[in-house]
């Protein structure tokens, strides 16, 4: 099976652990996948010329104990604007990706650029 293609993705860091907090649709094919496989990677915007990207890899885990989207505090600081605007509510955006999933970093890679 072909790797599956990146995604953009709204994602709260987590500093103290760095773990990665992200919330997927329950449908998505990825879930079932990351039972045999846990491995991933979460590749972080450059500067739109190539320049300047993060990449973090090691694994992901599903964690159905985590609330709703809508209901976690830092989520809900860096993202209640963007869920709005494209999912018309918060409850929107968690019903409709209502699986939380924690990466967690082992690794990074990245380039950067001096002015």
């Amino acid at each position: 099976m072909p790797p599956t293609p990146p995604w953009p993705i709204w994602f709260l860091w987590n500093a103290d652990d760095s773990s990665v907090l992200l919330y997927s649709p329950p449908t998505a094919k990825r879930l079932s996948r990351l039972q045999s496989n846990p491995r991933s990677s979460l590749h972080l915007n450059d500067d739109g010329e190539g320049h300047d990207f993060v990449v973090l890899t090691g694994t992901i885990a599903y964690a159905p104990d985590t609330p709703p989207a809508h209901e976690y505090p830092g989520y809900v600081a860096k993202c209640a604007a963007w869920m709005t605007q494209v999912f018309g509510s918060l409850e929107r955006f968690s019903s409709m990706f209502s699986a939380p999933l924690f990466f967690h970093a082992t690794n990074m890679r990245g380039e950067s650029v001096s002015a």
